[in-house]
């Protein structure tokens, strides 16, 4: 899955093309290496977002669970783990969260 979506740059706010594909190693190995150390230094850690914890749903491929991130020029920008069947939607009662097509 590669999805197109527009994004707004911080540096200009500028709107730029950036892709919601499916959460790979990388993502997490981006996570890890370059937005880990970043969010400590300016005290943003991501302790209830464990995202080396959170692969091991997707290693399990767990049926409930759907996993994303968010790319702009190669580089990850955001990741989303998504529980998808015991949630349900606020705006159809009695509807799941996520409807497959």
């Amino acid at each position: 899955m590669r999805t197109k979506v527009e994004l707004i740059r911080g540096q200009d706010s500028m709107i730029v093309e950036a892709y919601l594909v499916e959460l790979a190693q990388k993502h997490v190995n981006d996570y890890v290496l370059q937005w880990k150390q970043q969010l400590g230094l300016y005290g943003q850690e991501d302790k209830f977002w464990d995202w080396e914890f959170k692969l091991q749903f997707i290693i399990r491929r767990q049926e409930n669970r759907e996993s994303y991130a968010i790319e702009y020029e190669g580089e990850t920008q955001g990741l989303m783990l998504i529980e998808t069947q015991l949630h349900g939607s606020r705006l159809k009662e009695g509807k799941r969260l996520i409807q497959q097509i």
